[in-house]
């Protein structure tokens, strides 16, 4: 999905509520590690908006705030954005 978006020069982290749910995704779906590395990719690819400082900033919020309530953000919303994007799906996986 990343090289697809970087390659098509899309994102799904255009405006601030799909950010923060990509965000709850990533963390609902990866270590809290590589959920990061992940948001600051998908980040990235909002070239007039991105800040290393402002990402890592939201991330700690993210984590902080990242409680069962918001957890209705997974893989899928990532997978659902990715699809309103463009991206095709070789397989379905739901």
């Amino acid at each position: 999905i990343i090289d697809y978006l970087k390659v098509t020069n899309k994102s799904i982290t255009y405006s601030y509520d799909h950010w923060i749910k990509v965000g709850f995704a990533l963390l609902n779906s990866f270590s809290t590690e590589k959920a990061y590395e992940y948001f600051i990719k998908f980040s990235e690819m909002d070239e007039g908006k991105f800040s290393i400082e402002n990402c890592s900033k939201q991330w700690e919020k993210l984590v902080k705030s990242n409680t069962k309530s918001k957890r209705k953000n997974t893989i899928k919303t990532i997978f659902d954005l990715a699809r309103e994007a463009g991206y095709i799906f070789k397989y379905e996986f739901y």
